[in-house]
């Protein structure tokens, strides 16, 4: 049911201040409408420039809990012994599930929890009777679940919301409810039949229930149905970012909103976009979004459960996770954090290339050195232990620990943070209702579970009363009134709303029950209802929405009037003031004057100086790259790569050759292959455990057999060379090589062979014909190996040995019985191969030319050349686009 089909009367804010304090009560749908209601209301009392005690004003569910409490502190008859919040009912609720789902692991036990939670309120709310005839076997499980929680409730001795609610009721009906005068109602776009039976229970006891009515706004006639088309939401918020400051620089006091559907799911993308495009301009008073965020997503919060998961893991295990621990460190919060920051950053890089996923104590404060945090640790660590305690026994322990280790450090806290910081303190008291839930647990369970317990509260720090614009979601629109507003996001696909789901409740029930929310009738009437009071509240209001959503083309809401106006798209660039910056053209490094730079260094050099000069000095010269992830040295598929090398290494160091091959059975060949296999691997890669081994060999038996039967069907040749080193100097410039192998063929010409275990974006004939050829390996390889052994080169193959396929590519100037091989007269009828290779070396030595005489220009001379560059940020490419 909706606000205007009820017969309550509307009340002004005027009217409201009117009345006195304690004759009114002010409840409202959210937390966000609580803020605006109490804003408006202190507008008008400034207004009227008097002192003047402040309204009540809360959130629905604040009030019922609130007025619960009261009735249960002088009630001397209660068997509850605890109230549970939402999150301990979820917890409740996954708690049983996995009890009775526990040989189904199909199941996602946290999802199924908050399906059933919502389906639980959605029956009580609407008042639901679901007869046996309309039932499934979905409702007949939750059925099931439902029992068994209200039995687990009963057994704790608790009561949740619902319950909480009904007691209300109740206690209306046995008026043991003292009513004000007037109630007043805000925020709601439709009442349930439950609110209903409050409403009416007010009215029984003499209570004036208001529905609060902001003022509305007389529309500008220059933005009524006004549309702006954009090619991608980041383009809507240019446009909405630009036109909102504009409005603000005309009327500096007035109210303003960007209105986003759906602004949780997009909330990281809407952060980033209002700070890149408003905060610089809004500054001092800046903005307020209306949307909470997980306690979890709060820094301060994170740091704190990261640094309990590294205690309470050293004090059981005696180790703890790399990755945990690296991030607890960067974030801080704890004893010098901002006075040795370099020194704990300096801990992290040693972490993320020294050790694999789990280090020691002992190893940690070996690392740290002599500092306060060392001796921080080692006291938490012992406060910390192996035995079993109750919830409200680690608690008390959990804060000693923060305690020991300076939580929340020396910085200073702004706002949020400090904001953020009184939530975490309060989140302890709500914890400790889950004592009785799970009894003793060990010091890692307790800080599973407080970590699972912090990322369901969703936390928002109190609006800035200074700013004058808002970015909120549409469902928290309602009801509002502004100068101004922008909407974006309005595309068919997403507003009107499309109908909510939830298996546990069948849906011949919620259609014939026309439950708004839950049908496309009512989500579309629901819809309706929040885009009129948009339009009523704003005096100036634009829509806007991506042509392409998704990467889908995408049309515009079907709510917004087809004879609309469609604005001019504004240039961003053009609006916003630049500032004149001196270039230097500075594309010359100094030459490369000593051989202790890049000594025994890879041909990656000369790879990277081919692609982007630039790239490769910061990466050489400069030793710059992107900061390794945790666990790179117990990389597993680079290990698996070196371990078939090592083990095609010792197969031909034994075969030799192709007649080798030829004369051996496919058994007595098979026994060799394996006994290879089973040599690596138990040197190489034992400490794996037995099963992953066993695996592993098998996997590659028949990887490495498949690509001797394709060996065995090439022309004759004789391996002179199995993973043979080699060290290439050019001037100050030298280079350490590994080549796979080397074939000599019946031409008395060498191939030059490299394997690959990984996939790669490779075309030799496009590849090696560039006026700056890329994937250098093999024919750097050929120029180092034709000195060495004066012999010709033949042939240029890469053969990629992957699990699904061998592929093999390469250019020859014989054909050697491999296919997908260019041989030269397919490559280019007009160049000779000989010619070919010449060049080819030629270029490859221009650019160590380059590189030794400190080349470092910026430019890649293809898009594709920059796809794995790992110093982006470093080489500011396409600033001018942004």
């Amino acid at each position: 049911m909706y606000a205007n089909s009820l017969n309550f009367k509307n009340i002004s804010i005027l009217d409201v201040c009117n009345i006195p304090v304690g004759d009114v009560l002010i409840i409202t749908s959210t937390s966000r409408q609580t803020n605006r209601v109490r804003n408006y209301i202190i507008e008008q009392i400034k207004q009227v420039k008097k002192t003047k005690e402040l309204y009540k004003i809360l959130p629905l569910n604040s009030w019922i809990t609130e007025t619960f409490d009261k009735l249960f502190f002088y009630s001397s008859n209660s068997v509850h012994e605890c109230v549970f919040n939402h999150v301990c009912e979820q917890i409740i609720w996954d708690k049983v599930i996995k009890r009775e789902e526990s040989e189904n692991y199909l199941v996602n036990y946290d999802q199924a929890a908050s399906l059933a939670m919502k389906a639980k309120k959605l029956i009580i709310d609407m008042k639901l009777r679901i007869p046996n005839e309309f039932t499934n076997d979905e409702y007949e499980r939750f059925s099931l679940w439902k029992k068994r929680y209200y039995k687990e409730l009963r057994k704790l001795k608790a009561i949740d919301f619902d319950g909480v609610y009904d007691h209300v009721l109740e206690a209306f009906k046995n008026n043991k409810i003292v009513s004000p005068k007037y109630l007043i109602v805000f925020g709601f776009i439709e009442f349930s039949p439950r609110l209903i039976a409050l409403l009416n229970s007010f009215l029984k006891n003499k209570t004036s229930v208001r529905l609060l009515s902001l003022s509305s706004r007389t529309v500008d006639n220059n933005y009524i149905n006004t549309v702006c088309e954009c090619s991608s939401f980041q383009q809507e918020w240019e446009q909405a970012s630009l036109w909102i400051i504009e409005q603000i620089s005309y009327k500096p006091k007035g109210v303003y909103a960007i209105i986003v559907p759906q602004l949780e799911l997009k909330m990281p993308l809407v952060q980033r976009m209002a700070e890149r495009y408003l905060n610089k301009y809004l500054l001092p008073f800046g903005f307020n979004i209306s949307s909470s965020r997980s306690c979890l997503d709060w820094p301060i919060i994170d740091a704190a459960i990261s640094w309990l998961k590294v205690v309470s893991s050293l004090s059981f295990y005696g180790y703890c996770d790399v990755v945990v621990l690296g991030k607890a460190l960067l974030s801080g919060y704890v004893v010098d954090d901002i006075r040795l920051f370099a020194r704990y950053s300096s801990v992290d890089l040693v972490l993320r290339s020294k050790y694999k996923k789990q280090i020691k104590l002992k190893e940690i404060l070996e690392e740290l050195g002599q500092c306060n945090l060392s001796q921080d640790l080692l006291v938490s660590v012992s406060r910390f232990g192996r035995e079993l305690l109750s919830i409200d026994c680690w608690v008390s322990r959990i804060r000693l620990v923060l305690n020991d280790l300076a939580f929340p450090g020396e910085r200073m806290l702004d706002s949020s943070a400090y904001q953020s910081l009184e939530a975490f303190e309060e989140l302890f008291g709500d914890f400790l209702l889950l004592t009785t839930v799970f009894g003793k647990v060990t010091s890692v369970e307790v800080v599973k579970l407080f970590s699972d317990f912090v990322k369901k509260i969703f936390f928002q720090p109190k609006d800035n009363v200074l700013s004058r614009l808002e970015i909120l979601d549409i469902e928290d629109s309602y009801g509002g009134s502004w100068d101004a507003v922008w909407v974006l996001g309005m595309n068919e696909d997403v507003f009107p709303f499309p109908p909510n789901q939830n298996p546990f409740v069948p849906s011949s029930i919620l259609r014939s029950s026309n439950i708004s929310r839950f049908t496309p009738e009512g989500q579309l009437f629901f819809s309706q209802k929040i885009y009129k009071s948009i339009i009523e509240g704003s005096a100036k209001i634009i829509f806007s929405y991506s042509v392409i959503l998704d990467s889908q083309k995408s049309s515009l809401s079907s709510l917004i009037s087809q004879n609309y106006y469609l604005m001019d798209v504004v240039n961003y660039k053009k609006r916003i003031n630049k500032v004149d910056i001196e270039f230097i053209n500075d594309e010359k490094g100094p030459v490369l004057d000593t051989e202790n730079i890049n000594k025994n260094t890879s041909v990656n050099i000369l790879e990277l100086q081919s692609r982007n000069p630039l790239w490769s000095f910061v990466r050489y010269r400069l030793g710059a790259c992107r900061l390794k992830s945790y666990n790179d040295s117990d990389d597993y598929n680079s290990k698996r790569g070196i371990l078939i090398h090592y083990t095609l290494e010792k197969f031909w160091s034994l075969a030799k050759d192709k007649s080798f091959l030829e004369k051996t059975s496919s058994v007595d060949l098979d026994i060799l292959l394996n006994q290879c296999i089973s040599e690596i691997y138990q040197n190489e890669l034992i400490f794996y455990g037995e099963a992953l081994c066993k695996l592993e060999m098998e996997r590659t038996f028949y990887l490495l057999k498949k690509m001797l039967s394709i060996d065995i069907l090439r022309k004759d040749f004789e391996v002179i060379s199995t993973e043979s080193e080699f060290v290439w100097e050019y001037k100050k410039l030298f280079l350490k090589i590994r080549v796979d192998r080397i074939d000599l063929l019946s031409n008395k010409k060498i191939a030059v062979i490299d394997y690959k275990t990984g996939k790669t974006i490779f075309s030799p004939e496009k590849d090696w014909n560039r006026e700056r050829p890329v994937n250098l390996q093999v024919p750097f390889y050929s120029l180092v190996c034709k000195s060495y052994f004066d012999l010709d080169i033949s042939s240029l193959i890469m053969i990629f040995l992957n699990s699904k396929e061998i592929t093999i590519k390469g250019i020859s100037d014989v054909d050697v019985g491999l296919s997908n091989i260019y041989v030269m007269h397919k490559f280019d009828d007009n160049q000779l191969w000989k010619s070919f290779i010449l060049n080819l070396h030629k270029k490859i030595l221009l650019i160590a030319e380059e590189y030794v005489n400190g080349e470092a220009y910026n430019k890649f001379s293809s898009p594709e050349d920059s796809m794995f560059c790992d110093v982006m940020p470093f080489l500011r490419l396409g600033l001018d686009e942004l």
